[in-house]
């Protein structure tokens, strides 16, 4: 196992902790929950085994492309960050006045 995968399975164990001592009491948000714990479970599952990322290799078609699960997974995290930017500007989302003044 590289330095690489050890340390992004440490750094995804130890976002999935934080996001429960984070997310709690008055700050607790679904979905930032969601979204972090998920993030921390997704690092570790992908570090423990990149063969994952094979089946979006195959999707995108990157099979013979050279560094192919690395542009799959940046195909993946593009995709992601564009949607919760579509989601943060949706008119049907509303924020209270006190976070809009800064």
């Amino acid at each position: 196992m590289s330095t690489l995968r050890i340390l992004g399975m440490m750094a995804g164990i130890m976002l999935f902790l934080l996001s429960f001592r984070i997310f709690r009491g008055q700050k607790w948000n679904r979905f930032n929950f969601m979204l972090f714990a998920g993030s921390g479970i997704f690092l570790t599952a992908v570090s423990l085994s990149p063969a994952l990322v094979d089946v979006l290799q195959r999707m995108f078609a990157l099979e013979g492309a050279e560094r192919g699960r690395l542009l799959a997974l940046l195909i993946l995290a593009v995709t992601v960050l564009w949607f919760a930017l579509i989601l943060t500007r949706a008119s049907f989302i509303t924020f209270p006045a006190a976070a809009l003044r800064y």
